[in-house]
């Protein structure tokens, strides 16, 4: 079952690279002679990609990701606003964000922003106002900008405009894209300032209704006030009410888009310096159980492997455990009281796609947490109870087809670990855990074929699309494999056979040389182990090296650095106090009247100064604008060097392994060759001795012929003497034989008058018989008749007398 299920994924991702890969060369010949035919296949292609169910093709990393996003990308830019080519294009990239992979490379690296904001207009129809802001939405949440880019002018001035809508639901998603925009993004910040009044702006929005609405509005309250100053407690606080509330909205809503946007800006806030602010709120425990029973109420109560009612989104479900999460991970309170309805929540959604692995984790932290107390055993013994689902899932993931699989994949392995180290059920999960199951994770890696698509992707820059999930995935599968041979010695040889095999070195190398430092101390403490090979790990992380840095310059470290945004010469406050003073002076001039040349001079020269300040920003916005979109090109061909970056160090690792093996190949070779060459030698004089030997025995045969052929001839003579006599012995054979014809021909004549005579025998005796049967009948006739005539005779006697 589990090899068909993965024969299907190799054929329908096969499928999906071909279809791809022909839109891709379509998109390249619309781009250069725009056929009606090539439209005809783009848009036929498009809005299949638009609907289609599937996710994983537009994973970046299925072989053809970057050329995908890459030939979309010069496709939209060549395209009138309000073509149906173009807003195919939008159909096929909100799809393309349910993809969560997909979602981040098209936000860090593809850049789809500024087109999408040059279709905003007022002209456009509800339906697809909602259907970019959604999308931008989506791509601007957790956009870094550097600097003041060409299109923010126009995209801030129609957010800010739409946010005046009628229109409940255009509102809040143009304050979602305002926040995302200016979140962590000063040059927005000053772009938006110099666009409309912050104050004013933030008046008009302070009144508007609405759990959504509010949560917005206290985000860029938070954002927008307050920058070089710290962030009042009050507001940090007053944020986390809204935040359940509109958790909540959403959940109700089914809008998943809107609630990773709320959800991603607490995170990031309780992820900062004010943690400790936010421990202060006393009512998580409520606000948390309100949230899990929200859940459980739209879903059906029921064992594991039921399917919840398609009324819950899975997307939403699954933010929402990564709310759960991220208060428990930072430990803004204690939740043990809710361990059991948190633990009850994530089984029921273990066996969803999208769900399971935040699911997973969320199950790992609080198992976590579970093995460190006392009073929780009830929960440890269910989560102990649905090992058997757990293992399921693991056989059903062991080959990971895509980013999101393995991440699946990833997430289970950590729960077990935690399993393992909860004391009331380690003993039921090292029995549970079978070999071949968990070594089968290691099937592509131990292969004695080893193919380089199996290879893990790596990960040369943050910022690039490629990642170290893999890697991850294989470092836990590992330290899985450690933990249990600390618990049953049977486990020790699966350990040894992985680090001798150098495709598992150069994992941990990658690990140790690019991963997080979580997994760099996962490996580290591996060292510890007597099995663990220093050498050859060093070894690798030599080889490895070269696929991260190509020069001095460019290393994994140097890619960790953060953005360091350039601030201002002067202040909100002090550009205003400018404003300020330049007003009361012009206010001055024009009562006084003053006539003074040197100061209208001066004012005539600062007119021109301003006239030549304007000519030059113009020059400049156009300059950013090309700048901008050279930059956007170098990003391109920057993750299309990645990708084949990629497949050359996965192509590289093949052919070291290759050429591993043939040159251990070609040792055993020459010593087979060596020992088979001494076997020779042996053999040769062996035979030339039989030769010898033989040749004497030929000598002694040839005397022999002679004296046999002598006897030949001799025997020859009595041959024709007997042949002769032979002759008349048959002469007279054939005499004796013509005789004894005859004499059987007359027995046969003998023989036939014999039958003749016994047949004339059989007849007679038939005759006979018939006779004596005919002389019986006639004797009892006669009798009958004598005794009829005595009886006759006496009763006549009788009657006379």
């Amino acid at each position: 079952m589990e090899g068909s299920n993965n024969g299907s994924s190799l054929m329908n991702q096969s499928s999906i690279c071909l279809k791809m890969r022909e839109l891709i060369e379509a998109i390249n010949e619309y781009t250069k002679n725009r056929t009606g035919s090539s439209a005809l296949v783009i848009n036929k292609f498009l809005q299949a990609y638009s609907v289609t169910i599937d996710v994983s093709a537009f994973d970046p990393e299925n072989g053809l990701g970057a050329q995908f996003y890459v030939s979309l990308h010069n496709l939209f830019t060549s395209l009138e606003p309000d073509s149906d080519m173009a807003w195919n294009c939008v159909d096929v990239l909100c799809n393309a964000c349910r993809n969560a992979s997909a979602r981040q490379a098209l936000i860090e690296t593809y850049q789809f922003v500024p087109m999408l904001s040059k279709l905003l207009n007022d002209q456009l129809s509800t339906c697809k106002k909602k259907k970019l802001l959604v999308l931008l939405q989506d791509l601007t949440c957790g956009i870094k900008l550097s600097w003041q880019v060409s299109h923010l002018p126009h995209l801030l001035k129609i957010l800010t405009k739409w946010v005046e809508d009628k229109n409940q639901d255009i509102i809040c998603l143009s304050l979602s894209v305002l926040v995302n925009l200016c979140f962590k993004n000063l040059p927005v910040v000053y772009t938006l300032s110099r666009i409309i009044d912050i104050k004013k702006f933030l008046r008009f929005c302070l009144p508007l209704q609405g759990p959504l609405v509010e949560i917005h509005v206290c985000k860029l309250m938070i954002i927008l006030n307050h920058l070089n100053d710290d962030i009042p407690k009050c507001t940090l606080l007053h944020l986390i009410s809204p935040t359940f509330n509109s958790i909540h909205e959403s959940l109700t809503k089914n809008d998943p888009v809107m609630l990773r946007s709320v959800i991603d800006f607490f995170v990031d806030m309780i992820s900062s310096e004010n943690k400790e602010v936010f421990k202060e709120y006393e009512h998580y425990s409520e606000q948390l159980e309100a949230l899990v029973k929200s859940i459980h109420s739209r879903q059906v109560p029921s064992e594991m492997e039921a399917t919840p009612l398609p009324q819950q989104d899975p997307e939403c479900v699954m933010l929402t455990m990564k709310f759960i999460y991220a208060l428990e991970y930072h430990k803004l309170s204690d939740f043990s009281k809710l361990y059991s309805a948190i633990v009850k929540l994530a089984l029921d959604w273990v066996n969803s796609e999208k769900v399971s692995f935040h699911a997973n984790m969320l199950l790992t932290i609080v198992t976590q947490n579970l093995s460190e107390g006392t009073d929780n055993e009830a929960d440890l013994q269910l989560l102990g109870s649905k090992l058997p689902v757990f293992l399921n899932m693991i056989q059903n993931e062991a080959l990971p087809a895509n980013m999101d699989a393995c991440k699946r994949l990833r997430s289970l392995l950590q729960l077990l670990r935690m399993m393992l180290k909860a004391n009331s059920i380690t003993s039921d999960v090292v029995k549970s855990i079978n070999e071949n199951l968990l070594m089968s994770i290691f099937t592509p890696i131990l292969a004695e074929d080893f193919n380089g698509k199996h290879l893990p992707l790596l990960k040369a820059n943050e910022d690039k699309t490629s990642s170290t999930e893999y890697v991850d995935t294989y470092v836990y599968a590992i330290v899985l494999v450690c933990e249990l041979s600390q618990h049953n010695a049977k486990w020790l040889e699966n350990l040894s056979l992985l680090m001798e095999n150098r495709n598992i070195q150069s994992i941990l190398a990658i690990a140790l040389y690019g991963s997080k430092s979580e997994i760099r101390q996962l490996v580290l403490e591996l060292a510890r182990s007597s099995r663990f090979p220093v050498s050859k790990i060093a070894s690798a992380m030599e080889t490895s090296q070269a696929m991260f840095c190509n020069n001095k310059n460019s290393s994994w470290t140097l890619s960790k650095t953060t953005y360091d945004p350039v601030y201002p010469i002067l202040g909100y406050a002090q550009m205003e106090m400018v404003d300020d003073t330049l007003k009361n002076f012009k206010k001055l001039i024009d009562e006084q009247n003053v006539s003074n040349v040197s100061v209208c001079q001066v004012i005539e020269l600062y007119e021109y100064k301003l006239a030549s300040l304007a000519n030059s920003e113009l020059s400049a916005s156009k300059n950013l604008e090309a700048a901008s979109e050279r930059c956007v090109h170098l990003q391109h061909r920057l993750a299309q060097f990645s990708e084949e970056h990629n497949k050359l160090g996965q192509l590289i690792h093949h052919y070291e392994n290759r050429l591993e093996k043939s040159g251990k190949a070609m040792n055993d070779l020459k010593s087979y060759c060596l020992d088979e060459k001494k076997k020779a030698d042996t053999e040769i004089e062996n035979w030339q001795q039989c030769v010898k030997n033989h040749e004497t025995k030929l000598k002694e045969i040839k005397v022999e012929l002679i004296q046999m052929t002598e006897q030949k001839e001799n025997l020859e003579q009595q041959i024709k003497k007997f042949q002769s006599v032979i002759q008349k012995l048959e002469e007279n054979g054939n005499r004796v034989e013509k005789q004894l014809q005859t004499r059987e021909q007359q027995l046969k004549n003998a023989n036939s008058h014999i039958d003749d005579l016994n047949g004339q025998i059989k007849d007679l005796r038939k005759t006979l018989e018939q006779k004596e049967a005919k002389l019986t009948e006639t004797t009892k006739q006669y009798l009958a008749t004598k005794e009829v005539l005595s009886t006759i005779t006496k009763l006549s006697g009788e009657f006379r007398s």
